[in-house]
């Protein structure tokens, strides 16, 4: 008896730290990328210009930019450039294996340095890689970082995946098209303000579908085209414009949503302490429906709700906007706004 009486006291200090002093255990383990890993003898370091092709990429980068795009050769470019001289530890290394598997293919490793490198002070290197042009390609793209400008619009074929794992900085994330982009990272409260910590996407062409999952982190999009979109934002803002979308969802808890979308066919948007602003055009039909927040069983009701459209009509928490229109729905605890304007959404 006295030992499972220890084991639950065990139990609850556990709970307790974790409770108290998990997170900043785990602020301190996620401000970084990971910068031990497997294989390390099998990476070359420094710039390299290989034959071949990629159908799988994964960098690891601690801070700097990211550029992908391609050329008409039939050869991989890999080089960096730096704000410092650096040995042969602190250079790129990278490693090209053939898996001989029809899922990952030609896959191409990139780290920022060379294993075991941890402390990189006021370092930061921008990163280029070139690959062949391939109409057939759909490249899929993995990046963990911690503060990275990532361009990848000069790659025009079709991206099957972008995958951003941020581990406390920035991501702006410039793309041509996608399959499927998911973007997550969390960042230490003391760092919430749009220009220590965004997380941005830019889209020319159409985005299949988009998950972005943010702590602490401003979320801006901008997209030609949506197939569906999950942007969820905790303790910061949302600020959305796309030119056409499919099924949107939003969800915040104490930042401010601001959608600006020229059509779309269903939108979900959850906000418990801040306004939520759309902005559609003049033209548009759509019916807005409003509900209280809830959040563990505690209830926020609306605030003020403005459809500032000619002919709306209200039925309690209904508003409706020309006929067979889009469906909207809001769970919030403070006021929404429904603004038309006569511009593009997405300008």
């Amino acid at each position: 008896m006295k030992r499972i009486f220890s084991i639950l006291l065990c139990l609850i200090f556990l709970a307790l730290t974790l409770a108290l002093g998990g997170c900043a255990l785990f602020d301190g383990l996620a401000d970084r990328v990971p910068t031990v890993y497997s294989n390390a003898d099998e990476y070359t370091a420094g710039d390299k210009i290989l034959p071949g092709v990629v159908d799988s990429l994964y960098v690891f980068w601690q801070a700097g930019s990211i550029t992908v795009t391609t050329h008409a050769d039939q050869s991989i470019e890999i080089y960096e450039t730096a704000n410092q001289e650096t040995d042969t530890d602190f250079k790129l290394h990278w490693n090209y294996v053939d898996t001989k598997s029809a899922e990952y293919g030609h896959v191409l490793y990139v780290q920022y340095a060379s294993s075991g490198r941890h402390d990189f002070g006021d370092l930061e290197k921008d990163l280029t890689i070139v690959l062949p042009e391939n109409d057939d390609m759909h490249l899929s793209f993995t990046v963990n970082t911690v503060s990275v400008n990532l361009d990848v619009s000069g790659f025009e074929n079709t991206l099957e995946k972008l995958s951003v794992v941020n581990y406390g900085g920035s991501t702006d994330a410039k793309i041509h098209s996608a399959e499927l982009v998911q973007i997550s990272g969390h960042t230490q409260e003391e760092a919430v303000s749009e220009e220590l910590c965004c997380f941005q996407v830019s889209a020319v062409g159409e985005v299949d579908t988009l998950l972005m999952s943010t702590s602490h982190a401003v979320v801006k999009v901008t997209a030609e085209e949506i197939g569906s979109a999950e942007l969820l934002s905790s303790f910061s803002d949302i600020d959305l414009k796309c030119k056409k979308a499919g099924s949107l969802t939003l969800k915040n808890s104490t930042g401010k949503i601001t959608a600006a979308v020229e059509s779309f066919r269903k939108m979900d948007i959850e906000s418990y302490q801040n306004v939520v602003e759309l902005y559609l055009p003049e033209t548009a039909a759509f019916t807005l429906a409003v509900s209280p927040y809830n959040s563990f069983g505690s209830k926020q009701e609306p605030g003020e709700i403005n459809v500032l459209f000619e002919g709306a009509v209200k039925e309690g928490n209904t508003y409706r906007v020309g006929q067979n229109g889009a469906t909207i729905n809001v769970s919030t605890g403070h006021n929404v706004s429904v603004i038309p304007q006569p511009i593009s959404a997405a300008e």
